[in-house]
């Protein structure tokens, strides 16, 4: 009789965290470290394509360009374990967000595109978000004027120096479209902050970030109540994104494509979103199939092993569908 038996003979409930060894072992790693080891495996290969914003990085990119953002993050006065947030659609520019948060040991929130100003000021204030990595507007959502409503400060304060009422631990709003919105940076602005020493500080502190460290919070969908945050380490999301490879039966660099937003990715309900083509070591991710249409509806589903199960039709020119097969 082990352990856990005795206790549970002894009247104590079965416990929380129950640990077995499974027929391989989990990945001890970072995410720093597994981009560290991409970049240096596949160099040259395609990391990540993403069609409508017509951008090709390979694996070496990728790396070179996160440890830049990462070090102007660092040079912004933010420390590991400190929580950034962003909010808008799929983009290369968040996919470089959380490839920079995770090297320079920060927290990234993802905040769900559709919150409006209520909602959005919720999230932030729950997790103590210190900067705000914002899209400019989505279909339906301008994302600078609902932050401004909530901290109307940024028109008399300078940029990385905001002291908002509604949002009082955040510091910093970055905006990633061209337009210029006072008391804001540019994420190209962040990124020519790096500095050869900057970048020095970034390598060395990959030496103490561990594997069980905060590296993401994902948000609950809010239906009972206001949206809870989760806690996920670096151990959490390499060894679900390895599993989940495993699963599908995925190969190396074999392309996939992420057609939805990083949100309750097996609860979304069918939306219309953007078509991408886009490679992402930290989103679900699914089978690549050649989609000419202008819009794409997603119906997603999963059977008991968590294998997810999808096909392509096509509904003349301008739309497709992802459908559950069996």
């Amino acid at each position: 009789m082990d352990y856990y038996q005795r206790l549970q003979g002894m009247g104590y409930p079965r416990p929380s965290y129950w640990f077995e060894t499974g027929s391989e072992p989990l990945l001890p790693i970072t995410l720093g470290q597994l981009i560290e080891w991409a970049a240096e495996e596949y160099a040259d290969k395609e990391a990540l394509v993403s069609v409508y914003e017509n951008v090709r990085w390979t694996f070496k990119e990728a790396k070179e360009k996160a440890n830049k953002l990462a070090a102007g993050f660092l040079s912004l006065g933010l420390n590991p374990g400190d929580v950034i947030a962003v909010w808008g659609f799929n983009s290369s520019h968040f996919y470089l967000t959380s490839l920079a948060a995770a090297r320079a040991g920060l927290i990234l929130a993802k905040v769900d595109p559709s919150y409006q100003a209520l909602e959005l000021r919720h999230c932030l204030n729950k997790v103590g978000a210190k900067l705000l990595i914002a899209a400019e507007t989505d279909v339906t959502q301008n994302y600078y004027q609902i932050i401004h409503s909530l901290a109307p400060e940024l028109d008399h304060c300078a940029a990385g120096q905001l002291r908002s009422e509604q949002l009082p631990e955040l510091r910093t709003v970055v905006m990633t479209g061209d337009l210029i919105h006072p008391s804001t940076y540019n994420l190209d602005d962040l990124i020519s902050m790096a500095t050869s020493e900057g970048i020095a500080r970034l390598l060395e502190l990959q030496k103490s970030i561990q594997p069980d460290d905060g590296t993401a919070i994902h948000y609950t969908s809010g239906t009972t109540g206001s949206p809870k945050g989760a806690l996920l380490s670096h151990r959490n999301i390499i060894n679900a994104g390895y599993s989940l490879a495993r699963q599908t039966g995925m190969k190396k660099l074999s392309k996939r494509t992420n057609i939805m937003e990083g949100q309750d990715v097996f609860n979304r309900k069918p939306k219309l979103v953007k078509p991408l083509a886009i490679t992402s070591i930290f989103n679900t991710l699914f089978p690549l199939y050649e989609v000419d249409a202008k819009r794409v509806i997603v119906v997603m589903s999963v059977k008991n092993n968590l294998t997810p199960y999808v096909h392509l039709e096509k509904y003349g020119g301008n739309s497709a569908v992802f459908n559950r097969t069996e």
